[in-house]
């Protein structure tokens, strides 16, 4: 297995990740029926976002810490909760998609990131005081 290394390596992850989300079941329902996600138009996102921490190229334009505010908003909306588990549950698959397609320096930062993405973002979504003991990975 081959680090990540290119753009092509980050569409593999991405597409490979989402894929996974969206036959989920403890993921699926929040991307395909309460977001709604819009696939054509999310992945080519995901793709730059990554780009941008991965290999600090400029790019990615956005707010994912609105965008999950009102993801959690919407779930709540509907009688469903957006919670730390959903939150442990993405980092745990991102991080093991990594691992079986890629080893090496940026796959580890790439699994750095998104824990610490997922921890940035519980913390922005929720009181602080209220978090459960958090995991170290």
């Amino acid at each position: 297995m081959a680090d990540i290394e290119t753009y092509d390596d980050i569409v593999k992850l991405v597409d490979t990740f989402y894929q996974k989300v969206v036959k989920d079941p403890t993921l699926g329902p929040a991307f395909n029926d309460v977001a709604q996600v819009d696939w054509p138009n999310h992945l080519p996102r995901m793709y730059q976002f990554w780009e941008t921490v991965i290999f600090s190229k400029p790019g990615y334009k956005g707010n994912p810490a609105v965008i999950h505010s009102q993801l959690r908003d919407k779930m709540e909306a509907q009688g469903h909760q957006l919670t730390l588990a959903h939150f442990d549950y993405w980092i745990d698959l991102f991080q093991a998609t990594v691992d079986e397609l890629f080893v090496g320096k940026r796959a580890d930062q790439a699994k750095r990131s998104a824990y610490q993405m997922g921890r940035g973002l519980t913390v922005h979504l929720y009181d602080a005081n209220n978090f459960f003991v958090l995991r170290q990975k």
